[in-house]
């Protein structure tokens, strides 16, 4: 029996976990590991912040294709996908929920606020195949930029928040305001994709995006897909929104294979954001 896992009988018995209870259970982000077989079924193990149950594999499974997390490892499974590159990483969400819903490839992370850089690194250790770039800015140059850091480190940008997403989001304030290095992703990647078959990359930069496909062309080039948050109108002062990426993305022979909700704002009563997961067709 793997390490740390948990005998049967201890967390009652499996037969008692129903479909409705792993709905309620995997609402959470969920630690598993295998808990051994039992009458020819599979379990496993899974613990959430306030409790332990057993899982039959199968039934686990398909609970876990239905997140979206689950879907966009269905998308990457589909291309080959064995390399992630996570642009504006934060504390490592994106790589744990990867995990978590059964991405196996490796996993290329990159971060440049200190305190969540810290968070990410901590992440990613005990995974060989999840490794975290020195701390950086992904954009259009290669020398320094100034980055807003938000109370919320998810929020913080290198552009402006708008008046709007403050009255939406009022965590955006910044906190401080720091010099980062930042680089182009065309400097840095041509060695860091040795081996790598297939390559996916996933943008998260409040409102920086456009500067990090300047400064990716051949990357572009190479990549099976890409990821973006993008907002549906002007969050940050200077922003695109959706439609010109959406052009342009096609513009490059892909085509739009997941979008999901992000950020609505009830003081505004609309939707923020979305992510869009785009594949070469």
């Amino acid at each position: 029996m793997p390490k740390n896992a948990i005998p049967f009988g201890k967390v009652g018995s499996p037969s008692g976990c129903t479909s409705e209870k792993l709905d309620e259970f995997t609402q959470e982000r969920l630690e598993c590991c295998w808990s051994g077989v039992r009458e020819g079924v599979t379990f496993l193990t899974a613990t959430n912040s306030s409790e332990r149950i057993q899982v039959p594999f199968r039934l686990f499974k398909k609970k876990i294709s239905k997140t979206t997390p689950g879907k966009l490892v269905q998308v990457l499974n589909s291309s080959s996908v064995d390399l992630f590159l996570d642009v504006g990483a934060n504390v490592g969400q994106t790589g744990r929920s990867l995990r978590d819903a059964g991405y196996r490839g490796r996993i290329l992370s990159f971060e440049p606020v200190p305190s969540a850089y810290a968070a990410l690194q901590q992440a990613a250790a005990a995974d060989p195949l999840w490794t975290v770039a020195p701390p950086m800015a992904i954009g259009d140059c290669d020398g320094e930029i100034t980055l807003n850091v938000s109370e919320a480190s998810d929020m913080s940008s290198a552009l402006e928040a708008s008046d709007a997403l403050m009255e939406a989001l009022p965590k955006t304030e910044v906190r401080e305001k720091l010099t980062v290095v930042s680089r182009r992703l065309d400097s840095i990647l041509p060695g860091l994709l040795e081996g790598a078959a297939s390559v996916f990359l996933k943008i998260d930069t409040q409102g920086f995006e456009r500067s990090v496909l300047n400064g990716a062309p051949e990357t572009l080039n190479v990549v099976k897909g890409v990821q973006m948050e993008l907002s549906l109108f002007s969050l940050y002062k200077g922003e695109e929104t959706y439609l010109s990426f959406l052009q342009d993305l096609h513009g490059l022979g892909m085509e739009p294979h997941m979008i999901v909700e992000t950020n609505f704002s009830k003081t505004l009563r609309r939707q923020l954001q979305i992510d869009v997961v785009f594949m070469r067709g």
